[in-house]
């Protein structure tokens, strides 16, 4: 992304009217932003509120599939909502099918050298594209294709071409699943061979453990169930609201009860709003419903 910034002079960090001069809502947004091709952020700016821990903060998406890459939440786009977190989070959305290439958390030669470890994020629900370029600082560019095919649910990485001089002989590869409706099966072929691999849960889904890789190598990491988006598990995220409210077991259970006689979650918001709650609960609550 920088070097798009370099190349087109694009911006790294946009207002949302850039990308969308003829949407209204884009110029309703004044805090929110682009940033690089692939996300979407919303800085929370406004004082917690008391009784819920939670702050608020107006947002609009464009059109299509959102998660919210901290809370995992699925967003319907083409809308605007109120989003509400915690003052230690910030909402940073990504689009079905981005791919986010990130230096790995183990990597200590981080914004000095081309990182050895590597995380790449790959979010469900469309097919993807990315390419990474790296130099050190000499025009030598190596660039490594990344692909998603959201129908097959493929991941391919690689092989790196042009100078392959610039980047690491070896890297230690991790391909964080995000959104994924079915992550628990995926197999890994690094060359052509098939490689066993570790996959484990993680904050922001399935975490692959690809292993080391060189240069020259494709890896294609295959998920067995698919590339389709998980549905939001509402009543679960509601629980989690109630639970850290300042409120009484009372209403609490009022909430819950709810949603457990409700046919759809939808239709326990008028129940709700009947209920003597705290105006920020209300309105988290209505978020996780109708987000999607």
């Amino acid at each position: 992304m920088n070097r798009l910034a370099n190349v087109s002079g694009q911006a790294l960090a946009r207002p949302m009217y850039h990308d969308n001069p003829w949407e209204p809502e884009a110029y309703s947004v004044p805090n929110e932003y682009a940033f690089g091709t692939q996300l979407v952020v919303a800085p929370v700016t406004a004082p917690t509120d008391r009784a819920t821990g939670l702050a608020s903060v107006n947002v609009w998406l464009p059109q299509g599939d959102w998660v919210d890459l901290d809370t995992g939440l699925r967003y319907r786009g083409g809308r605007r909502f109120v989003a509400h977190r915690r003052l230690d989070a910030v909402p940073v959305f990504a689009p079905a099918g981005a791919i986010l290439p990130l230096a790995g958390h183990g990597d200590v030669a981080v914004g000095v050298e081309n990182p050895t470890d590597l995380d790449v994020l790959v979010v469900a629900g469309a097919d993807g594209t990315f390419d990474l370029h790296e130099d050190r600082d000499d025009d030598a560019w190596a660039s490594t294709p990344i692909r998603f095919d959201a129908g097959t649910g493929r991941v391919t990485i690689g092989p790196v071409s042009g100078a392959r001089e610039s980047v690491p002989d070896v890297r230690d590869i991790d391909v964080v699943l995000v959104g994924f409706d079915r992550a628990d099966e995926v197999a890994v072929e690094v060359a052509g061979e098939r490689r066993g691999c570790d996959s484990r849960p993680d904050t922001q889904g399935v975490r692959v453990h690809v292993g080391e890789v060189r240069p020259e190598e494709e890896v294609v990491l295959t998920i067995v169930g698919g590339g389709e988006l998980a549905p939001n598990d509402v009543r679960a995220r509601v629980r989690d609201l109630v639970d850290r409210a300042r409120i009484t077991y009372v209403a609490k259970n009022d909430v819950m009860r709810a949603f457990d006689t409700a046919a759809e979650p939808a239709h326990a918001l008028l129940a709700v709003d009947a209920l003597e709650l705290p105006d920020v609960l209300r309105s988290a609550i209505t978020e996780v419903v109708l987000a999607t």
